[in-house]
């Protein structure tokens, strides 16, 4: 009996961690996107702090959340307004990012909530911004943006991005991707991430769909695998906080 059951939470656990680091499927596209140039895994902690591994070049993430919260009200109307911030930090060496790779990202938003009863409705009022810099060997090589435009109120919300990454004289566009699997399973939240060129094209991939594994789909020219590199590992790291709690 003790062995069995020995063997059913082993089975449980094993289960449970293959989920955590296996992740679910691709966003849309991505497996055919990545055949054509170079896959990288990022391997990241499933909390706040720990090692941060990039294909072979091994680092450290460092991670911190914070929120404020005002509320106004008599018991059975409540009226709120709350803030998210936070600051992410990491580091890696290593071949594959080019030497010793460190990034700086900072985010904030904020909604403003009414809660009727067991109801709350939510809106944000000042949209999701996110900054990162980015060094090589101590020395400045660029930045990304990313955030989510205000949209007029609505039932649902998907919390889409958009943004750029730079680094030296490349430019990629950043749009988060919300079509997982083969069947193109529509998702609220972002499922991954798509580069484009200056002509508007796909060039490398990010795949989120995973707790503790981000897959990078890179392109063969240096220096775009270099931007789409970096972004990938930033967004890789990033506790996104959504544009509401609800």
């Amino acid at each position: 009996m003790r062995l069995a059951l020995g063997w059913a939470l082993g089975a449980t656990a094993l289960t449970i961690a293959t989920a955590a680091t296996a992740g679910g499927p691709a966003l849309t596209g991505f497996q055919a996107f990545a055949a054509r140039g170079e896959l990288l895994e990022v391997r990241k902690p499933l909390f706040m702090d720990g090692k941060l591994r990039v294909g072979s070049a091994v680092g450290m993430v460092k991670r911190r959340a914070q929120g404020r919260t005002q509320t106004i009200g008599d018991g059975s109307v409540a009226f709120s307004e709350t803030r998210r911030f936070g600051r992410t930090t990491f580091e890696v060496t290593g071949a594959e990012v080019g030497g010793k790779l460190s990034g700086v990202c900072g985010y904030d938003r904020s909604e403003a909530g009414v809660a009727y009863g067991q109801a709350t409705i939510s809106q944000p009022v000042d949209a999701l911004r996110m900054r990162c810099d980015f060094q090589r060997d101590g020395k400045p090589i660029g930045h990304l943006l990313l955030g989510a435009p205000l949209d007029p109120p609505r039932r649902f919300q998907p919390t889409a991005r958009r943004g750029e990454v730079v680094v030296g004289e490349t430019r990629l566009a950043l749009r988060s991707a919300h079509e997982m699997g083969k069947g193109g399973v529509a998702t609220a939240d972002p499922i991954g991430y798509w580069l484009d060129d200056a002509q508007g094209l796909p060039v490398a991939a990010v795949d989120t769909n995973g707790l503790t594994r981000v897959r990078l789909a890179l392109p063969r020219d240096p220096a775009q695998r270099d931007a789409a590199l970096v972004a990938g590992i930033a967004i890789a790291t990033f506790w996104d906080p959504g544009d509401t709690d609800d």
